[in-house]
C-alpha cells in the first residue's frame, strides 16, 4: 500500500489531477453514541491495514483516526494558528510542488463554486476535509503536508501537535493551509480538498446519467464497504448521522446512499449529503464528495422489477426519507403495490434524473409546501410522460418532522393557509395502507394541474401553461466577503451587484430609469453585457415592480432581448416580477416579512426595487429605519440589492435623506435627454440620438466601492424606439494598460472601426460565447485555464473559441501547449 501512495501523489504532481484514493491505515473505532444511527448495518472501512515494517507505518506511538471521530474537526472560531517555532522562517520560504503552485494559480483566476459561497455548504464542506484529513496514516499526512510546502521537520511537528493536543488547542489542516498558500479559507479549503479528491459539488448535487455502461461487479466483490462519517464537527457543534437510505442498483447492490446528519443539541439543524459507489483497487466503497453522483430515482431497481407498482414520488428529500422508511416498516410495496421514491436535491434537481424507469408507470408527485416546488411539479409531469408514465400530482401539503404550530404562526400567504388545514405530519400517520391509498385517490390528473395552480392563487390568470414556465434556481448564500478579496482589473456586474454591496441608482424623471434597470436585469439573469460590463454568470433575479405595470413590463423586456431566443428563454428561467400594487410597502413588517419569505422561498439571488416613492412613499420623509432593516435581511440571506429612486425638483440630487446614499456602496446617476441638451455643446452623435425617440441616458458612476476604477466614469447610450441600447460615447471600463504610441496612432485612424463590445452585440453571440469573451477581455488565457475559468468543458470551450476567432473577436497565438488566447 504504501508504494500504492507514493505513486499517486507521483502522478498527482505530474498529470495535475487530484489524488482521487484517501488511505485509512490503523485507528480506533469511533467512540460515539452508536444506537442513535438508525441503519443496522456497521459503517467500516475498506482499506486493510498495513503489513508490518511498511515504510508508510507511523513511527509516531499515536494511532491514526478513522472517518467519525471528533478530535481532527476543531470548531474553526476556536482555531488557533501555530507558533512561530512551528512554521518555517522567513529563511525558509514554502516551496509547493509544482501541480499545487499551477492549482493555486487556477483557482486564483476562477470564481468559488457556488457551493462555498453557501454559508452553511461551505462548513460542512470545511468539517469533511479535516475529517479526511485527519483519517490519513502519519506518513500520508508527512507527504501531503510537503506537497503544500512544510518541511519535513516543521510537518512532523504538527502530526505530533494533532495527536497531544486537544480539540480546542489543534490547528485545522485548512488554517495550515492558509497560512502556507497565503489565501482566503475558502480558496485554501478548496485546494486542500482537490489535494484530497474532494470536490463540493460531489457532495451537495447530482448529475446527469452517463451513457456509457458502468462497471460490473464481480461476485466475489460485491461486499460493498463504507467510507461514511458517522458524525461531523461544524464551529463546534456535533453533527451525528441518524439515518442512511441506501439505494441499489438492477443487482441489488448498494450504488449510492443519502446521508441524514442532524444536530446532536437540536434535531432542527439537519443536512444531507450523498455517497457514491466507486472502485478502488478492486474493491467498492460508498464515499462523499470524490465522484460526481449520478442522478437516479430512489428505488429504480424496484421498479424494474414490479412492473404495475404505482410510484410516489416525493419532491422533498426530509419528506422522501420519512415516508420510504415507513413503507419499509409497514410492507407497503407487499401489500398495496405501491413504491414511495424521491431523489437527493432541491426541487430543480429533477432536471438532471434518468426518468425511463418510470415508464408503464403511474407515477404521483408530491411537491414540497412552497411555491416553487408546486409550480416546477408541472415540469417534472411532463418529462414522466414523456418517458411514458402517466402522471397525476397530490398537492397538498405533507410534511416531515418540524414544529406544526410554530409553523403555522410564520404562514402569511392566502394561499398557503388554505392548503395548511389539509396537512398531514407524515410523522403522525398511523395507517401508512390507508393514508398512501387515499393519496392516489385525491391526486390530480396532470393534464387538470395547472387549473388548479390558478384557482388557488399560484399563478396568476393571466400567466402562460405554467408546464412551459420554465425555471432554474441556483441559491446562493453571500454571507462576508472573503479574505484576500482584490479588485478585478475588469470589472464585472457579478463583482458590483453582491449581498455586501448595496446599489442605489438615481436620475431625473424620463431618463430612463426602469429602461435601464431592465438592461441590468437583463445582462443579470442571461450572463451577457450591459454598457459595457459583463455579468459572467446567471442568477435569479426578483423584481419588485412600483413602476411600468405587468404588460409594459412583459414588452420592454421582450424588446431588450429580441432576436435572441436564448435570452428570452434564461430571462423567462431567471426573473421574477410582482407588479404594481396598492398593498405593496416594504416599510410595512408584515409586508415586508411576507416578501422576505417569498425571495427566500424561490431562492431569488438579486431583488430590484423600482422605485422607493413607489413602493416605500415614507423614506422621502426621513423614515429610512425600516427600509435598511429590510434591505439587512434580504442582504443575510445572501440577496443583492438594487433600489431605483428619482430626483428631486431640481434634478441635482436625489430625494429624501442622506442615508440613501451614505449606506450603498455602488452610487449611479443616470441623467436624460432634458439634462444632457442643456450641456451643450454636443456630438453630432448624441445631438442625432436627442432628437430621435426613446431614451437617451448619461450613466456615471459617482461611487463604487467594488472597483473604484469606475468612480466618476460615465458613457452615454441611447435607446431607440422598439430597439436596443446603442453606444452613443463615453467609456465606463477604462483602457487598464496604455497602449503604446504607435498603436494609438493607429487606433486613431481607424476610429470607425466598432467597439468590441459592438462587434459581440453585432454578431449575435450566445451568453455562453459572450461569457468566454467576457473572460478574455483584458487578458489571455490557454484552453486550459479557461475551461477554469468559465467552468465550461473542453469540447464546448474548443467549439466556442473557433466561433470566436473565426469572428475575428478573438486571436490565437503561442503554438503547442504554450498557445493562448486573447481578444482582437
Amino acid at each position: 500500500m504504501g508504494n500504492d501512495i507514493l505513486a499517486d501523489m507521483e502522478r498527482s504532481v505530474k498529470t495535475g489531477r487530484p489524488v482521487t484514493r484517501l488511505f485509512n491505515i490503523g485507528g480506533k473505532r469511533c467512540q460515539g453514541s452508536t444506537d442513535e444511527v438508525i441503519d443496522t448495518e456497521p459503517i467500516s472501512s475498506s482499506v486493510s491495514e498495513p503489513k508490518p515494517g511498511s515504510r508508510w507505518d507511523s513511527s509516531s506511538p499515536a494511532t491514526t483516526h478513522r472517518f467519525g471521530e471528533v478530535t481532527p474537526a476543531a470548531p474553526a472560531s476556536n482555531f488557533c494558528f501555530p507558533s512561530p517555532s512551528f512554521m518555517p522562517s522567513s529563511a525558509d520560504k514554502p516551496r509547493m510542488a509544482p501541480h499545487v503552485s499551477k492549482l493555486v494559480e487556477k483557482v486564483d483566476a476562477a470564481q468559488l463554486p457556488s457551493d462555498l459561497i453557501s454559508d452553511l455548504k461551505r462548513r460542512i464542506f470545511f468539517a469533511l476535509i479535516e475529517i479526511v484529513f485527519s483519517m490519513l496514516s502519519d506518513a500520508f499526512r508527512i507527504l501531503f503536508l510537503e506537497k503544500i510546502g512544510v518541511g519535513t521537520a516543521q510537518a512532523w511537528d504538527y502530526v505530533r501537535r494533532m495527536k497531544s493536543a486537544s480539540v480546542t488547542e489543534s490547528v485545522g489542516i485548512i488554517d495550515l493551509a492558509i497560512t502556507i498558500i497565503e489565501r482566503s479559507r475558502c480558496k485554501a479549503a478548496l485546494i486542500v480538498g482537490y489535494l484530497l479528491g474532494l470536490k463540493p459539488e460531489y457532495c451537495f448535487h447530482t448529475f446527469p446519467v452517463k451513457k456509457e455502461l458502468g462497471s460490473i461487479i464481480t461476485v466475489h466483490n460485491s461486499q460493498i464497504k463504507e467510507l461514511i462519517p458517522k458524525q461531523l464537527v461544524i464551529e463546534g457543534q456535533l453533527y451525528l448521522l441518524k439515518y442512511i437510505d441506501y439505494q441499489n442498483d438492477y443487482r441489488g447492490m448498494k450504488e449510492q446512499a443519502v446521508c441524514l446528519y442532524m444536530d446532536k443539541a437540536c434535531s432542527t439543524n439537519k443536512f444531507f449529503l450523498i455517497a457514491n459507489r466507486v472502485q478502488k483497487d478492486g474493491s467498492y466503497v460508498l464515499e462523499i464528495g470524490t465522484t460526481p453522483v449520478p442522478a437516479w430515482l430512489y428505488s429504480r431497481a424496484e421498479m424494474a422489477i414490479h412492473e404495475s407498482a404505482t410510484i410516489i414520488i416525493c419532491m422533498d428529500m426530509a419528506v422522501a426519507m420519512e415516508f420510504r422508511r415507513i413503507a419499509r416498516e409497514s410492507s407497503l410495496l407487499e401489500l398495496e403495490g405501491i413504491i414511495i421514491s424521491g431523489y437527493f436535491g432541491d426541487s430543480s434537481a429533477f432536471e438532471a434524473l434518468d426518468l425511463s424507469d418510470t415508464a408503464g408507470h403511474h407515477v404521483v408527485l408530491v411537491p414540497g409546501f412552497n411555491q416553487e416546488s408546486l409550480v416546477s411539479a408541472s415540469r417534472f409531469a411532463d418529462r414522466c410522460e414523456k418517458a411514458g408514465a402517466t402522471v397525476s400530482i397530490y398537492p397538498w401539503p405533507v410534511r416531515a418532522g418540524g414544529d406544526p404550530v410554530a409553523a403555522e404562526s410564520t404562514i402569511r400567504a392566502r394561499w398557503k393557509k388554505d392548503l395548511w388545514a389539509q396537512s398531514v405530519r407524515i410523522e403522525d400517520i398511523e395507517l401508512p395502507s390507508k393514508f398512501a391509498l387515499g393519496l392516489l385517490e385525491r391526486s390530480i390528473p396532470s393534464s387538470d394541474y395547472p387549473e388548479w395552480l390558478k384557482d388557488n392563487g399560484l399563478v396568476s390568470a393571466g400567466q402562460d401553461d405554467v408546464r412551459n414556465v420554465k425555471k432554474k434556481i441556483r441559491f446562493l448564500s453571500i454571507d462576508d466577503l472573503p479574505d484576500g478579496h482584490e479588485q478585478a482589473d475588469i470589472p464585472t456586474w457579478d463583482d458590483l451587484i453582491t449581498a455586501w454591496y448595496l446599489t442605489f441608482i438615481w436620475g431625473a424623471s424620463n431618463a430612463g430609469k426602469s429602461w435601464f434597470a431592465l438592461q441590468l436585469v437583463k445582462a443579470i439573469t442571461t450572463g451577457a453585457d450591459a454598457f459595457g460590463i459583463y455579468s459572467i454568470s446567471k442568477r435569479l433575479v426578483a423584481y419588485l415592480d412600483g413602476e411600468v405595470g405587468g404588460v409594459d413590463f412583459k414588452d420592454r423586456c421582450l424588446q431588450l432581448v429580441q432576436g435572441n431566443s436564448e435570452a428570452q428563454e434564461l430571462i423567462r428561467q431567471n426573473l421574477r416580477v410582482l407588479p404594481p400594487s396598492s398593498e405593496i410597502n416594504i416599510l410595512d413588517d408584515a409586508c415586508a416579512a411576507e416578501i422576505i419569505s417569498d425571495l427566500i422561498e424561490m431562492k431569488a439571488q438579486v431583488l430590484v426595487i423600482d422605485n422607493i416613492l413607489a413602493l416605500a412613499p415614507d423614506v422621502v420623509k426621513g423614515n429610512v429605519r425600516n427600509l435598511f432593516s429590510f434591505i439587512h435581511k434580504l442582504q443575510e440571506a445572501g440577496i443583492a440589492v438594487i433600489i431605483i429612486h428619482h430626483s428631486g425638483k431640481d434634478e441635482t440630487t436625489y430625494m429624501g435623506p442622506s442615508e440613501l446614499k451614505s449606506q450603498s456602496q455602488n452610487v449611479i446617476r443616470l441623467d436624460g435627454r432634458e439634462q444632457l441638451v442643456d450641456q451643450k455643446p454636443l456630438s453630432p452623435e448624441l445631438e442625432s440620438a436627442c432628437n430621435a425617440g426613446g431614451p437617451v441616458t448619461k450613466i456615471t458612476f459617482e461611487e463604487c466601492k467594488a472597483a473604484t476604477l469606475l468612480e466618476r466614469k460615465s458613457a452615454i447610450y441611447h435607446l431607440p424606439k422598439g430597439g436596443v441600447w446603442k453606444h452613443i460615447e463615453g467609456d465606463l471600463v477604462p483602457t487598464i494598460e496604455p497602449l503604446p504610441a504607435n498603436v494609438r496612432a493607429e487606433s486613431d485612424d481607424n476610429s470607425a472601426k466598432p467597439a468590441p463590445e459592438d462587434m459581440a452585440i453585432m454578431h449575435n453571440l450566445t451568453p455562453d460565447e459572450e461569457k468566454v469573451y467576457a473572460s478574455l477581455k483584458g487578458k489571455k488565457y490557454t484552453r486550459v485555464e479557461l475551461e477554469a475559468v468559465t467552468g465550461f468543458k473542453t469540447d464546448k470551450i474548443g467549439r466556442i473559441l473557433r466561433k470566436l476567432v473565426e469572428l475575428n473577436l478573438v486571436k490565437q497565438e503561442g503554438v503547442g501547449k504554450a498557445t493562448y488566447y486573447r481578444c482582437v
